[in-house]
Formats: C-alpha cells, structure tokens, sequence
C-alpha cells in the first residue's frame, strides 16, 4: 500500500495571513466623554453621601459596636474577667465614677468608668472593682453614677499578678493607659480598653 502526496487528490493548504480569518474582530468602542463624566460624578456624590450617613451619630455607634462584637466573648452577671487579659469580651459592669479625661488635648480624649463587676444578683460585686477606658463621646459623658452598663472590649491589665495585653494595643494606647491608671488608681485591679458601651438590660444579650 502506498501513499501519495496529499497535493495529487486536488487538495492544497494554505495558511493564511494573520488576522485573515474569514471575519475581522471589531475594534472596541471609543469610551463616550459624557459617559466618563457621569461616572465620576456619580462616584463622588455616592461617596459623599456615604460619609454623610455614617456621621449620624446613631448609625456610626452601630457600626461601631457591631465591629466591636465581632469575635468577643459574652460574660454573664457575677463572672470575673481577671484571668481573661488578652480576650475581647463583653461584660456587665455597675459604674461608680465618670471621669473625662484630657491627653494631649485641650478637649476631652478618653473616658473612664470606674465601679464594680455586676454579680449574678445584679448588686455590684465590691470585691471586684473594674476600670473601662473607652474613646470620649458626649453620650458617654452624660452616664451617671450607678449606671448598669454593658462594656465591651479587650482586657488590657490585671492586678495581683500583673498582667498586661500590651501586644495587643497601640504605643500611644498603652502610654495613655498608664497616664490613667498611675491617676486612677482604685478600680484597676482589672482595666478594660473599651470600644463600645451600651445600657444593660438584666437578662438581655446586647
């Protein structure tokens, strides 16, 4: 048996030219200026309005509570948080003492709660004082002595032995944090860095 040249049977093949491929593809659209435009314009009025609404004050302590949560332990009434330094928990906390406090400004930076751990009865445990250290904010300031609050946030300090989360915080935070201690120095057998605070509702999650 024997093969003859694929030509002889009348078939030849050709390659052809690059971009000879029985239709050309279609060169894309110019993008229209106009259209552009309306994209920036409309990037900008959405980013405005964004910045708008997260100042509402209700909206941006929601979200900043809702992030707060995330990954945080919920404590019962009557439970010690002394050997949870470095844990970001959520506890029940009756307040004593509302201090402002001012750190390199000339306006309030910080503020502090001092009082007791609540106990499972909802009396506060006096053998169990805490300090919550939470960013200033008017509302905060308006908190009055014996308040059943909910804080939450991380464990940054215990007494007897010491401890301290300071991996955990920032250089200036931990500066500040000692500032405020060496100043207050009754309820820091344990000292929480606090990122929101709500009202307590005996028998409530959040």
């Amino acid at each position: 048996m024997s093969f003859r040249p694929f030509a002889e049977k009348g078939h030849t093949m050709e390659l052809k030219p690059p971009g000879e491929t029985g239709r050309e593809y279609e060169q894309p659209k110019p993008v229209s200026w106009k259209r552009l435009l309306l994209a920036v314009v409309a990037a900008f009025i959405l980013g405005t309005a964004v910045r708008v609404v997260l100042e509402v004050p209700e909206i941006r302590d929601g979200l900043r509570g809702l992030y707060a949560d995330y990954g945080t332990i919920q404590l019962a009434a009557g439970v010690d948080i002394a050997e949870d330094v470095g844990r970001k928990i959520r506890f029940p906390m009756h307040v004593q003492q509302v201090l402002p406090f001012m750190i390199r400004d000339s306006k309030p930076r910080y503020i502090v709660f001092g009082g007791y751990i609540l106990a499972a009865d909802g009396s506060p445990d006096k053998t169990r004082p805490v300090m919550a250290v939470a960013p200033y904010m008017e509302k905060y300031g308006a908190t009055r002595s014996g308040s059943k609050l909910w804080i939450s946030g991380l464990v940054a300090l215990s007494e007897n032995p010491t401890r301290r989360a300071e991996s955990a915080l920032t250089a200036d935070q931990v500066n500040d944090l000692q500032y405020i201690t060496e100043r207050v120095g009754f309820w820091d057998r344990v000292v929480v860095w606090a990122s929101a605070v709500a009202a307590y509702t005996a028998g409530a999650g959040n």
